[in-house]
C-alpha cells in the first residue's frame, strides 16, 4: 500500500462512475464541509468538471517518502540545518521531528489557556511548517485557498475520509517550495521527470542536494505540483 496525492479525482469519478459508485467517493467531501461549518470556515464547493491537464495523480515514495520531507523541516527549525540523507528504508526514530510536533503541542495548549484572557494576551506565532506536519499520512484534503492554521475535525468519532486536519494548498506549497530551495531543487521539474525517479530510487553520494536527497526531492515535487494543479481547477487536494 501507498500514498496517492491527487486533484480532480471528485470530477474525473464524477465522469466514470455510476450514481450509485459515484456517493461513497462524495461523502468525504460532506464531512469536509461539516468539519468547515464547524470552524466557522464557507464551504468547499469541489468541481464536478476540470480541465483534463488540470487533473492530477502521483504516488508518494511511500509513507516512509512523507515522513523524510518532514524530518528535513524538523532538522531546519530546530537546528538550522539540513540533515545527513539517510536511506529510505532506516527512517524510523525521528527525535528533532518529535520536538517540532511538541512545539505545535504546546502551542495548541497555550491557544487554549488564553481562553477568556486573549484580549490582554499576545497570541504566540503558529510554529512553521504547520501543513506540511499537521496531516493524517493516509487521507484527508488540502483546499485551495489559504487558511493561515489548520482545521481540525472536533467530532467524536472524527468523520471518515477527513484524516482529522484540514490544510492549505498554498500554505502547503510554500512550506514545500522552502524546503525545495534548501536542497537546491531545480524549478519546474515534474513528478515523471527520469532524474528525479533516478535518484529517488538510489540517491547520490556527492554532487547537487537535491539529487543526495532523492526521495526528499521527488516528494517535494509531488506535493508543490498537487498544489499548483489545485490552484488552477479549484479542487481539493486530496491524500488517498
Amino acid at each position: 500500500m501507498g500514498l496517492d496525492v491527487v486533484v480532480g479525482w471528485l470530477a474525473q469519478s464524477r465522469q466514470e462512475l455510476s450514481d450509485e459508485e459515484f456517493q461513497p467517493i462524495f461523502e468525504p467531501f460532506l464531512a469536509l464541509n461539516e468539519v468547515l461549518a464547524e470552524a466557522g470556515q464557507p464551504p468547499h464547493y469541489e468541481p464536478l468538471e476540470i480541465a483534463d491537464g488540470d487533473v492530477f495523480e502521483a504516488q508518494m515514495w511511500g509513507y516512509n517518502g512523507l515522513h523524510m520531507v518532514r524530518r528535513l523541516a524538523a532538522h531546519w527549525v530546530i537546528e538550522g540545518a539540513l540533515p545527513p540523507p539517510v536511506p529510505h528504508a532506516d527512517i524510523d526514530q525521528l527525535p528533532l521531528l518529535d520536538q517540532l510536533y511538541a512545539q505545535h503541542d504546546a502551542y495548541f495548549a497555550a491557544t487554549e489557556k488564553r481562553g477568556l484572557l486573549s484580549r490582554f494576551v499576545k497570541p504566540r506565532a503558529v510554529p512553521p511548517f504547520a501543513h506540511l506536519l499537521l496531516h493524517s499520512d493516509c487521507e484527508g484534503f488540502y483546499l485551495p485557498r489559504r487558511t493561515e492554521e489548520v482545521i481540525f475535525d472536533l467530532s467524536e468519532p472524527q468523520r471518515e475520509g477527513v484524516g482529522c486536519m484540514v490544510g492549505s494548498a498554498p500554505m502547503l506549497w510554500e512550506e514545500c517550495h522552502l524546503l525545495a530551495s534548501l536542497i537546491d531543487l531545480p524549478e519546474g521539474l515534474t513528478t515523471q521527470d527520469e532524474q528525479l525517479w533516478q535518484f529517488a530510487d538510489n540517491p547520490a553520494l556527492e554532487g547537487p542536494l537535491w539529487q543526495q536527497y532523492g526521495v526528499e526531492a521527488y516528494c517535494l515535487t509531488v506535493l508543490m505540483r498537487a498544489a499548483e494543479a489545485s490552484a488552477r481547477s479549484g479542487a481539493a487536494v486530496a491524500f488517498v
